[in-house]
């Protein structure tokens, strides 16, 4: 790392963790092809997977935060209905530096949530949250 991404603190930053693996994976592939990096993902992310799909108690460990309050609403469409939800958003209300967005988020038309925020995307996740205790999730 440079000196500035050092000094920033680029060795715990996420976004940068996470292009580093993605490299190491795709130099992987063009060296030795899919069979040993399908080997080398499934060992690194197995017990991941199985901690998210099969939690072994409702502990707010790292794990269970991989899926959010929309993931986990999607799931729960995708299993009730084979449908995706849909999220309406508007365009924020108040002045610029302080706008409150509202969204919405229906499945077949049907409402199952409004939330705010100070982001569409907080607004979002703010419904599929209200749409999760809604349907008995949270």
């Amino acid at each position: 790392l440079g000196k500035g991404a050092e000094k920033d603190g680029g060795r715990e930053n996420p976004a940068l963790l996470s292009d580093t693996l993605e490299a190491i994976i795709g130099a992987y592939f063009l060296d030795s092809g899919i069979t040993p990096v399908r080997a080398f993902v499934k060992k690194l992310f197995r017990p991941v997977a199985d901690d998210i799909i099969f939690p072994d108690s409702e502990d707010n460990s790292p794990q269970n935060d991989l899926v959010d309050t929309k993931g986990k609403f999607q799931q729960w469409a995708l299993a009730k209905f084979r449908e995706n939800p849909k999220y309406e958003s508007n365009d924020g209300e108040g002045p610029d530096h302080a706008k409150i967005f509202t969204a919405e988020v229906r499945v077949r038309g049907k409402l199952y949530g409004v939330g705010k925020g100070n982001r569409k995307q907080e607004a979002e996740k703010s419904a599929a949250e209200k749409a999760l205790k809604k349907v008995g999730l949270i």
